[in-house]
């Protein structure tokens, strides 16, 4: 049991954690990722609109209960704190444009209860920047401690590559209680109990089923929604003297076993805490699709603009990728929703010379396209072999986590005009940290997803006030900015 004994207050750390950080102990940047997180998150969710993974929830939203207290963004509907969660959550990830942190997603989980809840109590700016710093940070080492989704096994040449049978954000509801708790005031033991109480809510780890599927259904790895929804009752439940599980993280049998994980690395979950946050290694996504595709899109994209070269005179598109986007969904080509789209190797590439990245990818109209469904039919998806000794490499000497090898690069070749063109590998891919999306892409991107629900004035007016969330003394002005006018 020696091994265990360093984590047997493992809940107790990280609610002394949520509970007693001020605002003022957040670093500079940290506060700044918190900001773009929240603009882009919120960008999302009114681009979101658009699809049946947003439209669908925003229509059940009004059943988690009578009160309207919340707001649902995108739309007029408002609904309990438990509803706008719910919705809000599915809104966030509806567009698979949300950003990226260890281990995978984890703003669509963790944003919405801290938010929901900051809009029932009249909270101000600087109260709400603080929850969503705690919960993505929390949320990150919280899941970022389990069994990776990819592990490598061996030394080279002899690397094994395995995908984990059991791996999901289930766990990210942790970091969405923190959220909570912190807007509502708990104490260290109150935020233990809501620990505890969520954790006995998360959902069973559903990230190595989904990616052996074929197609990709609406729930897609998790529900952001119904973890956001969990995280908000759990909370709820606790400020009225319900009891959870105070130890719900710790030890041998702690959430970590329950989720079906195969290790606990306590060290990524506890270590320097307040010191070394790990929600600087978000990233924004520049495209609404799978992030590992993002630097085949980007090279490939570049290519396109260098070579001069038209969408109708490609013959044919070569890339090569690592293991995990071989798997089926990513090499489907009978798209049946928009989620589909999102996960498919052949659409990305064929839809993205075509059309602007955003929502647009995701109609209808883009998925029947004569001219996509073409070029998808010219698009060949083959494994690298290099890729493990790279990947290697670079959690070897720290660059990467195995967890999210987002930096991966693609091997893009077209043939076109006579020509069999190769496209210069990307390292990093756009938005990752050593390649941040810069302000003005984090607002063009914001207001392009905005303008599917909201007109241009009221989309200012709002990424201006999220952008200077500090100044805002109640988040309540700031959310019925997210509606459309009436």
């Amino acid at each position: 049991m020696s091994e265990f004994s360093a984590a047997s207050n493992a809940t107790e750390q990280l609610a002394r954690f949520a509970t007693t950080t001020a605002f003022e102990d957040l670093p500079p940047e940290v506060l700044d990722i918190t900001r773009l997180l929240l603009v882009d998150t919120i960008g999302c969710a009114l681009g979101g609109t658009s699809v049946a993974k947003g439209r669908i929830p925003i229509s059940i939203a009004a059943g988690f209960g009578t009160s309207n207290d919340c707001t649902v963004i995108g739309s007029r509907q408002r609904a309990s704190a438990m509803g706008a969660s719910f919705a809000n959550g599915e809104l966030f990830n509806a567009l698979d444009m949300d950003a990226i942190l260890v281990p995978g997603h984890i703003t669509p989980y963790v944003v919405p209860p801290a938010l929901g809840l900051a809009e029932l109590r009249g909270t101000g700016g600087k109260q709400l920047a603080l929850a969503l710093a705690l919960a993505h940070e929390i949320g990150a080492r919280v899941a970022g401690s389990y069994t990776p989704l990819r592990t490598l096994r061996g030394e080279p040449p002899n690397l094994k590559y395995e995908l984990s049978p059991a791996n999901g954000y289930g766990s990210c509801i942790i970091g969405a209680a923190a959220g909570a708790g912190r807007i509502l005031g708990f104490d260290v033991e109150r935020m233990r109990s809501c620990f505890g109480v969520a954790g006995y809510m998360a959902p069973v780890p559903g990230l190595g089923k989904y990616l052996r599927l074929s197609k990709s259904p609406h729930v897609k790895y998790t529900s952001s929604g119904w973890v956001a929804a969990g995280a908000v009752t759990a909370a709820l439940l606790v400020n009225e003297g319900y009891d959870g599980d105070p130890e719900i993280l710790d030890g041998e049998f702690g959430l970590w076993r329950m989720f079906a994980s195969d290790i606990c690395d306590w060290d990524a979950m506890l270590s320097r805490l307040g010191d070394h946050w790990r929600t600087l290694e978000s990233e924004l996504k520049p495209y609404p699709s799978f992030r590992m595709g993002h630097p085949g899109i980007e090279a490939y994209l570049q290519l396109l603009k260098d070579k001069h070269i038209e969408p109708e005179d490609i013959e044919a598109i070569e890339v090569k990728v690592d293991p995990i986007s071989m798997s089926r969904l990513y090499l489907n080509q009978e798209l049946l929703n928009h989620t589909d789209a999102q996960l498919s190797w052949p659409y990305v590439l064929a839809v993205s010379p075509y059309y602007q990245p955003g929502p647009l990818w995701q109609t209808a109209e883009a998925m029947t396209d004569p001219r996509v469904r073409s070029l998808m039919r010219k698009v060949t998806v083959t494994p690298q072999t290099e890729w493990a000794q790279e990947l290697y490499s670079q959690t070897q000497s720290q660059v990467e986590r195995i967890a999210t090898p987002f930096s991966i690069p693609v091997d893009v070749a077209v043939v076109a005009n006579g020509g069999r063109h190769v496209a210069e590998r990307l390292p990093y891919p756009k938005g990752h940290p050593k390649r941040p999306l810069s302000l003005p892409e984090v607002r063009a991107k914001f207001l392009a997803n905005a303008s599917f629900t909201l007109d241009v004035s009221r989309a200012e007016q709002l990424l201006d006030g999220l952008l200077a969330l500090d100044d805002c003394r109640n988040v309540q002005s700031l959310m019925r900015l997210c509606a459309p006018a009436a």
